[in-house]
């Protein structure tokens, strides 16, 4: 189910750095809970990808403030008790509790639509998944403890990782008069968030469809929803008003919570 509204409140997110090809797939970013330990046996979270490839995972962590482990996570087709199962694709890092994590494998082709499964462990049992217990994931469920018992109302918060292209965003024109507005790689035939704020910020999502995602200015705010076409593009050309000339821009992709570079209006 695809969401709208965001929903901006300060709170710390830490991740790997992402390759320039790679977008985020299926997003389940709700984490205000413990809801499982690392300590239990046979972690996993199924979920049902959009795109026809995955190049990772990210997992928001819980845990003391401080604790480090090396977390692994796996890709499988089915669960791993299943007879026939197969691992996909696989990667390791170190990770640091009360942060995201977002581990990254060479790409791998998957079959969109169809059930995948994410294995989580880790080296220090005291660490934890964060995540809920209200089903917000609806095209999944988290798995835990010896032999995979099934908790169809809870998952964990994660993201996956797919091949496709950036969020890109490009301004021509001249401030106030006209202006043109391009932004290419969002989801095709569905919202963009436009926003506004001050170069050189930081700020991060909490709440909403995209909490925890990052964005590159200060102070944001937000302008409006707008939909991209068939292709993942959408463009227009406006006056604006002459308070916006010199401030910062910046596209969220509501459904896949990418986002685009920043650009000074000229």
């Amino acid at each position: 189910m695809k969401k709208h509204p965001l929903i901006f409140i300060c709170s710390l997110v830490v991740s790997s750095t992402m390759s320039a090809a790679q977008i985020v797939d299926v997003n389940q970013p709700l984490a205000s809970e413990i809801v499982v330990l690392f300590s239990q046996a046979d972690l996993a979270q199924s979920f049902s990808p959009t795109k026809n490839t995955c190049s990772g995972f990210g997992l928001s962590i819980g845990g003391g403030l401080g604790a480090t482990g090396l977390l692994t996570v796996e890709l499988w087709d089915a669960l791993p008790n299943v007879p026939g199962a197969l691992q996909l694709a696989s990667a390791s890092q170190n990770v640091v509790a009360r942060s995201w994590a977002d581990l990254i494998w060479p790409s791998v082709a998957i079959n969109p639509g169809v059930t995948h499964y994410l294995i989580a462990r880790c080296s220090n049992p005291q660490m934890s998944l964060r995540g809920e217990t209200s089903n917000p994931y609806v095209g999944g469920q988290m798995f835990a403890n010896a032999g995979f018992d099934s908790f169809p109302q809870t998952d964990f918060a994660f993201r996956t990782w797919a091949d496709g292209t950036p969020l890109r965003l490009t301004i021509t024109g001249s401030c106030p008069t006209s202006v043109t507005f391009t932004v290419v790689g969002a989801d095709p035939n569905w919202l963009i968030a436009f926003l506004y704020g001050n170069a050189g910020g930081s700020f991060t999502v909490s709440g909403g469809p995209c909490a925890g995602v990052v964005l590159d200015i200060g102070s944001p705010v937000l302008v409006g929803f707008f939909h991209a076409d068939a292709t993942g593009v959408y463009t227009i050309t406006t006056p604006l008003p002459a308070g916006l000339c010199g401030k910062t821009i910046q596209v969220v992709d509501v459904t896949s919570c990418a986002t685009s570079n920043t650009v000074v209006l000229p």
